[in-house]
């Protein structure tokens, strides 16, 4: 099976699925306000990213979606997802396209969860578990499993993702996304990491653009889709309310991947 992100598909995304999605600029949505006035928001990178790879996948596989999203917090990235498709051009129908379209299944797992508030976000499976002790939700037919920041947070997170490289099926896709550090630092910075001295911090792996190929690589995963994520991140800074700027930081990470930001991928299994 080829790969359908080759070149930087990400510099031509439509950013109407930012720009004019209310999702996140619900009051219960877990970001800053500051955050939410913005028109096109780098802090919402991830889940826009993530919502254009499953839009290429969709489409690459004619159907809708089994997926799987482990570390769901309090549902943004589903949510994210329901609200870029309000923004979505009526089809010849002349209708806008609706979840069941894209996604035939959407099962959450997490640690802890407060399934009543996720299920009334379209979740259609709840599974509370301590991922590195089980990986019993893992079902071998997912099309897609997503892992955006959530190996960091695991002490043996390349044993993790073995674990689950060995249940999925062939041509089943893994979304993920890493906070990302210089190479020569990943030592030091682990060790710092997993002494606890930043309070409040509870990521304990550290990541860089090496270690997550190899991780990638060791699975016996393809990589399909490796990007950075921006040059400068300014949290409700007014060049947010501008498109060019998004635009200028996603090429920006898409062609210098190692700069220390965040990485995201998109890997299959063959």
């Amino acid at each position: 099976m080829p790969s359908i992100f080759s070149g930087l598909p990400q510099a031509g995304w439509d950013l109407l699925s930012l720009a004019e999605n209310g999702s996140f600029r619900q009051v219960d949505y877990p970001i800053p306000q500051r955050v939410k006035k913005s028109r096109y928001p780098l802090r919402i990178f991830r889940y826009w990213l993530g919502y254009h790879l499953l839009k290429m996948e969709k489409r690459m596989q004619d159907r809708p979606l089994k997926v799987c999203e482990i570390g769901v917090d309090e549902g943004q990235m589903l949510r994210f997802v329901n609200g870029a498709l309000e923004t979505e051009e009526p089809g010849q129908g002349g209708s806008r396209p609706e979840p069941k379209d894209y996604y035939s299944s959407w099962t959450g797992v997490d640690v802890r969860m407060s399934k009543n508030r996720l299920s009334g976000y379209g979740y259609t499976g709840l599974v509370e578990c301590d991922v590195e002790k089980s990986t019993d939700w893992c079902a071998a037919d997912y099309d897609v499993v997503i892992m955006f920041h959530l190996l960091e947070h695991l002490y043996e997170p390349e044993a993790f993702f073995n674990l689950v490289a060995e249940r999925l099926k062939p041509g089943a896709l893994v979304f993920v996304g890493l906070p990302s550090n210089p190479h020569l630092l990943i030592p030091l910075r682990q060790k710092m990491l997993r002494k606890g001295l930043r309070k409040g911090y509870d990521h304990v792996s550290a990541f860089s653009v090496r270690r997550a190929r190899k991780m990638t690589r060791s699975a016996g995963l393809r990589l399909d889709f490796m990007s950075g994520a921006y040059f400068i991140r300014w949290d409700g800074g007014f060049l947010e309310n501008y498109s060019w700027w998004f635009r200028l930081n996603v090429v920006f990470g898409g062609l210098f991947t190692s700069f220390p930001s965040e990485i995201y991928m998109a890997v299959r299994k063959i």
